[in-house]
């Protein structure tokens, strides 16, 4: 039964696009046209200009990092100052001032500077925690983009070292490959994910500021999963990597009930052949518990909660 499955796979890999019709995305194009001289073209294009845009933003982060910096630590020995002279300091202004009224006036004026300035520090680590984070998705987007396009490289070398083999002698190849080095492993990775999830979705939850949504970002589960994720508007990719084996599932993350969204699977390509539905139904990815994601501050009182695939993670949207 897994040989047909297989060959159907090898099957559908050359034939038309009307088999992946179900399969919309921004990578959509790259991933199913594979043997689409433009399109490879295209995709390495992509990486080359994401790549520049990357290198541009380096710079104007530099320049605005080192320019928190030094005004935190402008803003540290003030405040310091101001702690050090303690009661002295307060002394002092009540000896000088010309009663209650003047003196108050004097606090009044020296908070008033102190709050601008803290604002002002702020307002800068906003924009440089901002840039930063752009350059962090760019990143991720990059990798994304040359993880597909080694899929491709899979798929061309397997195909040029086998030029000479019977349609169903490759899908003979592709069987014991996936039985052998893939299908166990990689089962029993997305179980390992679900229960960290499950687990963990209330640490997984974080933001910058108190007035920002919170963000599930892909870095966190990536440092405690044997795949790599990459969280995208119109997707979400699990890579499975290992020597000579390329695997990268497509899926999205959707309200299950009320109580649960869970990651649901669509398509995968293995070695750069597209997976049959099959083989996709065997796999399970990750649900996150509501339950979990309202006992954090701020989200208790929430009437509903939802998750939504931004660039780089999930950002949790509540409704009151």
């Amino acid at each position: 039964m897994r040989r047909v499955l297989l060959l159907t796979m090898l099957l559908l890999a050359f034939g038309g696009a009307g088999v992946y019709a179900h399969l919309t995305g921004a990578f959509s194009n790259y991933l199913l046209s594979i043997v689409d001289v433009d399109s490879t073209e295209q995709l390495r294009q992509e990486i080359d200009a994401t790549k520049a845009q990357i290198e541009s933003m380096k710079p104007r982060l530099a320049e605005q990092t080192a320019r928190f910096a030094e005004n935190r630590a402008a803003a540290a020995e003030q405040l310091l100052l101001l702690d050090s002279m303690g009661v002295d300091f307060r002394i002092g202004l009540l000896q000088q001032s010309g009663g209650p009224t003047e003196l108050m006036a004097d606090y009044w004026v020296l908070e008033r500077y102190f709050r601008q300035y803290v604002q002002q520090l702020d307002e800068l680590y906003r924009e440089n925690a901002a840039l930063s984070g752009e350059e962090r998705k760019l990143r991720s987007y990059n990798l994304l983009l040359e993880k597909i396009e080694q899929g491709l490289e899979a798929r061309n070398q397997f195909l040029a070292s086998n030029a000479d083999v019977h349609v169903e002698q490759l899908a003979n190849y592709l069987d014991i490959d996936w039985t052998a080095e893939v299908e166990e492993e990689l089962i029993g990775l997305l179980d390992r994910d679900r229960i960290t999830v499950a687990e963990g979705a209330d640490e997984w939850a974080s933001r910058e500021f108190a007035d920002a949504p919170y963000l599930l970002n892909e870095a966190w589960l990536n440092e405690r999963s044997g795949l790599t994720y990459f969280f995208r508007s119109d997707h979400v990719y699990a890579l499975f990597e290992k020597p000579d084996i390329h695997v990268i599932l497509l899926g999205q993350v959707l309200p299950v009930g009320n109580d649960t969204a869970a990651l649901r699977f669509e398509a995968g390509f293995f070695n750069g052949f597209h997976m049959p539905d099959t083989l996709i139904e065997e796999l399970n990815g990750f649900h996150v518990p509501f339950d979990r994601l309202r006992a954090l501050p701020g989200v208790e009182e929430a009437a509903s909660i939802r998750l939504r695939q931004i660039a780089g993670a999930l950002q949790l949207d509540t409704e009151s």
